[in-house]
Protein backbone atom coordinates (compact mmCIF):
# COMPACT_ATOMS: atom_id res chain seq x y z
CA UNK A 1 0.00 0.00 0.00
CA UNK A 2 1.34 3.28 -1.10
CA UNK A 3 -0.60 5.09 2.11
CA UNK A 4 2.10 3.27 4.13
CA UNK A 5 5.12 4.69 2.73
CA UNK A 6 7.31 7.75 4.15
CA UNK A 7 5.87 11.29 2.22
CA UNK A 8 8.92 11.13 0.03
CA UNK A 9 8.66 8.05 -1.59
CA UNK A 10 4.41 8.55 -2.29
CA UNK A 11 5.44 12.01 -3.43
CA UNK A 12 7.85 10.75 -6.15
CA UNK A 13 5.64 8.13 -7.20
CA UNK A 14 3.20 10.88 -7.99
CA UNK A 15 5.99 12.59 -10.04
CA UNK A 16 6.34 9.27 -11.73
CA UNK A 17 2.72 8.48 -12.05
CA UNK A 18 2.73 11.74 -14.14
CA UNK A 19 4.77 9.95 -17.00
CA UNK A 20 2.75 7.15 -17.45
CA UNK A 21 3.72 3.21 -16.80
CA UNK A 22 6.85 3.68 -17.17
CA UNK A 23 10.22 6.38 -17.21
CA UNK A 24 13.60 6.53 -18.39
CA UNK A 25 16.05 7.49 -15.68
CA UNK A 26 16.99 10.70 -18.21
CA UNK A 27 13.87 12.45 -17.33
CA UNK A 28 14.33 11.80 -13.63
CA UNK A 29 17.44 13.37 -13.81
CA UNK A 30 16.05 16.37 -15.76
CA UNK A 31 13.45 16.39 -13.16
CA UNK A 32 15.91 16.49 -10.03
CA UNK A 33 18.06 19.06 -11.68
CA UNK A 34 15.37 21.20 -13.02
CA UNK A 35 12.65 21.46 -10.51
CA UNK A 36 15.80 20.33 -7.21
CA UNK A 37 13.69 17.50 -6.45
CA UNK A 38 15.41 14.01 -5.21
CA UNK A 39 13.22 11.15 -6.80
CA UNK A 40 15.67 8.36 -7.30
CA UNK A 41 16.52 7.12 -3.98
CA UNK A 42 12.82 7.43 -3.17
CA UNK A 43 11.87 4.98 -6.01
CA UNK A 44 14.63 2.76 -5.25
CA UNK A 45 12.70 2.64 -1.85
CA UNK A 46 9.56 1.39 -3.65
CA UNK A 47 11.41 -0.81 -6.16
CA UNK A 48 12.25 -2.43 -2.74
CA UNK A 49 8.10 -2.51 -1.53
CA UNK A 50 7.61 -4.35 -4.90
CA UNK A 51 5.81 -1.27 -6.46
CA UNK A 52 8.19 -0.60 -9.13
CA UNK A 53 10.51 -2.50 -11.09
CA UNK A 54 13.84 -1.13 -12.13
CA UNK A 55 15.24 -2.38 -15.86
CA UNK A 56 18.57 -1.18 -17.06
CA UNK A 57 17.55 2.95 -17.02
CA UNK A 58 14.01 2.67 -16.67
CA UNK A 59 11.32 2.81 -13.53
CA UNK A 60 8.28 1.03 -14.48
CA UNK A 61 5.31 0.47 -12.12
CA UNK A 62 5.02 -3.06 -11.22
CA UNK A 63 1.53 -3.03 -12.10
CA UNK A 64 -1.32 -0.39 -13.53
CA UNK A 65 -3.29 0.03 -10.76
CA UNK A 66 0.04 1.41 -8.56
CA UNK A 67 -0.02 4.07 -11.29
CA UNK A 68 -3.19 4.81 -11.10
CA UNK A 69 -3.24 4.88 -7.22
CA UNK A 70 0.27 7.22 -7.57
CA UNK A 71 -1.54 9.35 -10.00
CA UNK A 72 -4.34 9.33 -7.78
CA UNK A 73 -2.91 10.45 -4.83
CA UNK A 74 -3.22 13.95 -6.60
CA UNK A 75 -6.63 16.05 -7.15
CA UNK A 76 -7.29 17.50 -10.35
CA UNK A 77 -5.75 20.44 -10.02
CA UNK A 78 -2.42 19.39 -8.45
CA UNK A 79 -2.28 16.92 -11.65
CA UNK A 80 -2.65 19.86 -14.18
CA UNK A 81 -0.05 21.90 -12.30
CA UNK A 82 2.18 19.32 -11.99
CA UNK A 83 1.73 18.25 -15.43
CA UNK A 84 2.82 22.08 -16.36
CA UNK A 85 5.72 22.05 -14.22
CA UNK A 86 7.30 18.82 -15.25
CA UNK A 87 6.59 19.78 -19.33
CA UNK A 88 8.31 23.23 -18.48
CA UNK A 89 11.65 21.66 -17.02
CA UNK A 90 11.97 19.64 -19.82
CA UNK A 91 11.15 22.15 -22.10
CA UNK A 92 14.18 24.37 -20.60
CA UNK A 93 16.41 21.44 -20.98
CA UNK A 94 15.48 20.78 -24.71
CA UNK A 95 16.03 24.53 -24.90
CA UNK A 96 19.60 24.47 -23.86
CA UNK A 97 20.79 22.19 -26.18
CA UNK A 98 20.12 19.03 -24.94
CA UNK A 99 17.70 16.45 -25.55
CA UNK A 100 14.57 17.67 -27.16
CA UNK A 101 12.98 13.78 -27.88
CA UNK A 102 11.52 14.31 -24.59
CA UNK A 103 9.28 17.43 -25.13
CA UNK A 104 6.88 14.28 -26.46
CA UNK A 105 7.21 12.89 -22.98
CA UNK A 106 5.20 15.46 -20.80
Amino acid sequence: SIGRLPPDVQAALSTLSCFGASTHMTVIQVLEAGLDLRLKDSLEVAVTEGLLEKTDDTFQFSHDRVQEAAYNMLNSQDRRAEHTRYGFALCIHAMNGCNDSMLFTA
